[in-house]
């Protein structure tokens, strides 16, 4: 009988999993599977039971809590993970941090420039 309340979509895409402990441990891995509710991951290093897990793809971020990480027949272990959050598009949300914190050289001139305005002190 099928558990899960959403289906799941195949796929092989690389990762680097971040295991969010006191010192964060950095592992290479690839997505086998995902869901709107979790993925599974092979890696080849144990990922402890219910650690939270940044993982980075292309163009995402997803973090998340470890449900189960066994060892397969291949040598690998396989992680489930529950996610908690997805961030997509970081490469626009990275160019537009960029852009708002980036000042043209004439908006920092007019900013340490008095004005004889309304507000100043003449």
């Amino acid at each position: 009988m099928e558990r899960r309340k959403q289906p799941r979509v195949e796929v092989v895409h690389p990762v680097q999993v971040t295991v969010l402990d006191e010192l964060p441990v950095k592992l290479d891995g690839h997505v086998v599977n995902m869901s709107g509710g979790g993925f599974r991951l092979l890696t080849t290093e144990k990922i402890r039971h219910n650690a939270a897990v940044r993982v980075d793809m292309a163009d995402a971020v997803l973090l998340g809590e470890v449900c189960y990480c066994t060892l397969d027949e291949s040598g690998h272990y396989a992680v489930g993970l529950e996610s908690q959050q997805i961030l997509s598009h970081t490469s626009d949300l990275a160019r537009l941090m960029q852009s708002l914190t980036c000042e043209s050289p004439r908006e920092s001139q007019t900013a340490t420039t008095p004005s004889h305005g309304i507000l100043s002190n003449e």
